[in-house]
């Protein structure tokens, strides 16, 4: 009876087999393991290159943003000093030297403020 098998060689081939196809497997995972590892890098290395590349628009769009309330502030405040420093005739005064020395500006800006009042004290 040289073909038959006992039931040990069986066993044994089957667990060959079993532990084999656990070595096979267990590859497999690794190899898909280290290709999402990879894949998670190259994504969050994308990502980050993206990040980067839209920080300079914005950050020059911040600080354009920046300059520009810093030079309304500015303004206002010496608005807020003439005021403090002239009565209403040195006021009355200076405008008229304005209006004088800028005459159409003058009569549009007055035009439009014209506009704007009638606008917004009309009934309905």
């Amino acid at each position: 009876m040289p073909n038959k098998k006992t039931y040990t060689d069986v066993a044994h081939d089957a667990a060959d087999q079993l532990a084999d196809a656990a070595r096979r497997t267990r590859q497999a995972i690794d190899q898909a393991a280290q290709k999402a590892k990879q894949r998670a890098k190259e994504f969050g290395e994308a990502a980050a290159d993206r990040v980067d590349e839209s920080r300079a628009p914005v950050a020059e769009a911040l600080h354009g943003a920046s300059e520009a309330s810093q030079v309304a502030a500015d303004r206002l405040k010496r608005g807020a000093r003439y005021i403090e420093e002239h009565d209403t005739s040195e006021m009355a005064s200076d405008l008229m030297g304005v209006v004088k020395r800028h005459p159409l500006p003058s009569l549009l800006i007055a035009a439009g403020l014209g506009f704007v009042l009638a606008k917004t004290t009309r009934r309905d």
